[in-house]
């Protein structure tokens, strides 16, 4: 292809990727409006459900008639009761064309971009066609560090939340009851970093004298030592937020392999601060690089400058050399 032809297909390319790239985030949220789009519909109540997960973290359930598990409040479960018609938000969007459409469009402007960067890499190599790659290459750092900081910021978020829930579950004034063991679950996961899941469905009383059956997951340690009953916690105020005792060698693995994704961002924390402090060494050695090279180019303007003058006057003087050599030939 000709120079000429090529910047008028870099300019198409880029007035079409421009145009798709609008249209792109345009369609992404009518596709993300669709999918918060729900329809509301009555079921009635069947069963309700509580479930306490290892952190303390407390999640209400009504089970309807269609054995949809409803998420609900604390409040709503307390004043729910069976046979009762709720208020449930379902959304179809296998059943919707526009769904289809939506995807079928986002797929569609997509090409225009991936075609337009394909462009740049082919002509990149060319003889004068290298400035092409900067589109390419200048976002592959910033999209490395918003990845990386999108991962740090649901890492912290999810590590609050797990200090969150503990701190509520353990401060405060304690009632210990002893529970009875309903049904006891077990979800193991092998491979290289095994994930382990351990439940059991549990009835108590609060104060009150209040019946609570919940499904309580637990350590290893606790599941496989309990028998009929175990003794659980949980504060005054939340008869709900239940903890069990005791710790044992074998839940330091299970630990370690639940809370692995929390290790991994304090490495990747230590290793973003890492690179930050290489950076910033870079950039002091940089700066002095820079301003040795800018001293460089002054002090070769200067000898320059000094050179042109001496041979400036240099000529100046084998010209009056000549001139006077002159005279005295004529004298002569």
């Amino acid at each position: 292809m000709k120079r000429p032809q090529a910047k008028i297909l870099h300019i198409v390319l880029l007035i079409t990727s421009l145009f798709c790239a609008v249209a792109l985030v345009m369609e992404s949220i009518q596709l993300a409006s669709l999918i918060q789009t729900k329809e509301l519909t009555e079921s009635t109540v069947e069963a309700k459900n509580v479930s306490n997960d290892l952190y303390g973290n407390v999640a209400f359930y009504a089970v309807t008639t269609n054995d949809d598990q409803i998420e609900i409040s604390q409040k709503e479960y307390q004043t729910l009761t069976v046979g009762d018609t709720i208020e449930v938000n379902e959304r179809n969007l296998f059943g919707n064309r526009e769904f289809y459409i939506s995807i079928f469009l986002i797929f569609l402007y997509l090409i225009g971009p991936v075609y337009y960067i394909s462009f740049l890499v082919a002509q990149s190599k060319k003889a004068g066609w290298e400035w092409l790659t900067w589109p390419v290459i200048l976002p592959l750092p910033f999209g490395f560090f918003a990845v990386l900081a999108a991962l740090l910021i649901y890492g912290y978020t999810t590590m609050a939340q797990i200090g969150y829930n503990t701190i509520r579950s353990y401060t405060g004034s304690q009632n210990e009851v002893e529970a009875m063991i309903i049904a006891e679950e077990s979800d193991i996961n092998g491979g290289r970093f095994q994930s382990s899941y351990f439940y059991l469905t549990l009835s108590y009383q609060d104060e009150n004298g209040n019946d609570i059956i919940t499904r309580k997951e637990v350590r290893p340690s606790v599941y496989y030592d309990a028998m009929d009953t175990v003794s659980i916690s949980h504060p005054d105020s939340n008869p709900y937020r239940i903890h069990t005792k005791g710790f044992g060698l074998s839940d330091v693995i299970f630990y370690f392999n639940r809370l692995f994704p929390q290790i991994m961002v304090l490495f990747l924390t230590l290793l973003l601060i890492i690179c930050i402090r290489f950076v910033l060494d870079s950039s002091g050695s940089l700066k002095h690089r820079l301003k040795r090279n800018l001293e460089r180019k002054a002090q070769s303007r200067r000898d320059k400058k000094k050179h042109r003058t001496m041979k400036k006057n240099k000529r100046k003087q084998d010209k009056k050399q000549k001139q006077r050599n002159k005279k005295q030939t004529k004298r002569a």
